[in-house]
């Protein structure tokens, strides 16, 4: 009997696109493995979506509850495609003893440059440059000059692989960097010209501030209206973890008023943006569509740590990235 793995319809646009040619997803070919995109995108998985499915390709946000596992028994393995898991009720997933695993060497490298990618353009004023460009506004350039990079002192919240590689692309283009971490890894920070410092001393001595923390229970509104004011008016926030992070009322009212300068946001507290919220009309914040990461090695990368994710399962030899160690050989099913 084949190995047969579900992906979830997210992995297409409405209009039947590839959301991510070239990461071997659609098409793929392994021994004794199918491969069957959903044909409905629901908030939460069903189980009887997974009817009949050993595994599940989480190409976006859909939801994996205690709910989906009770009613999909044959089901061993959810793989994200990505790094974040905030979807996915990883204790529920170890009751059942299904594993759980994500690509976070696949996503280092693509959303460390999609962050300096962000700290440029916002120290840039590039969008606003764009902007008065193509409206024939030319004499206005001038007072659009941008604070710069070089000399200043970045902030980076969330010192794990992403946040390294980031601080270490930071340091290139001339800055001081700053780093805070739950734990202590002061010294990988001093090896690479940073400083580990608490919370309170990165937002009060950082011209930028940018999160790379992941999701959880214990990050939720991690930036708020306090640590918002603790910013120097000056300051500039770029979020490229997840918008739940910070606490998006706050962040606006703090952008309305002039308690911090700008920033530069790639995702949201709700996906898709909706049209209406305030952020997307401020002119002094740069925004991107969750995928300021996108790009062909991304895909490429992160298809194939799936992939391997998915091989090594079904092989009964453990992943490498494995979330949820204790799921192997537990669960009820």
């Amino acid at each position: 009997m084949s190995y047969r793995v579900a992906i979830t319809a997210d992995v297409f646009t409405a209009d039947g696109t590839e959301v991510f040619p070239g990461s071997g997803l659609i098409g793929a070919d392994a021994p004794n493995t199918e491969f069957v995109v959903l044909d409905e995108l629901l908030p939460e998985v069903t189980g009887a979506q997974l009817a009949g499915f050993d595994a599940l390709v989480l190409a976006g946000s859909a939801a994996v509850t205690e709910r989906t596992l009770e009613d999909a028994p044959q089901l061993r393995h959810v793989a994200r495609f990505g790094s974040g898991y905030d979807a996915v009720d990883v204790d529920a997933c170890t009751r059942h003893g299904v594993q759980v695993t994500n690509t976070p060497e696949a996503v280092r490298e693509p959303m460390a440059l999609a962050g300096l990618t962000m700290l440029l353009a916002v120290s840039h004023n590039l969008v606003q440059k764009d902007a008065i460009t193509r409206a024939g506004r030319w004499g206005e350039r001038s007072a659009l000059q941008g604070p710069g990079v070089t000399g200043s002192t970045v902030g980076i919240i969330g010192f794990g692989g992403i946040g390294k590689a980031t601080a270490e692309l930071v340091r290139g283009v001339g800055a001081e960097v700053l780093v805070q971490n739950r734990s202590d890894r002061s010294a990988e920070a001093i090896a690479i010209g940073a400083r580990q410092v608490s919370l309170d001393e990165l937002l009060a001595a950082s011209d930028y501030v940018m999160i790379t923390v992941a999701y959880t229970a214990d990050t939720h509104h991690l930036i708020g209206a306090d640590q918002l004011a603790r910013m120097p008016r000056h300051a500039r926030l770029i979020n490229m973890a997840r918008g739940k992070v910070v606490d998006e009322a706050a962040l606006i009212e703090a952008l309305r008023s002039g308690t911090i300068s700008g920033a530069g946001l790639d995702v949201f507290a709700n996906e898709p943006v909706e049209p209406d919220n305030p952020l997307l009309t401020m002119q002094n914040v740069t925004v991107t569509p969750h995928a300021l990461c996108w790009t062909d090695s991304f895909a490429r990368r992160v298809g194939h740590s799936v992939l391997t994710a998915i091989a090594d399962v079904a092989a009964g030899r453990r992943p490498q990235h494995l979330i949820n160690p204790a799921a192997v050989g537990a669960g009820i099913r």
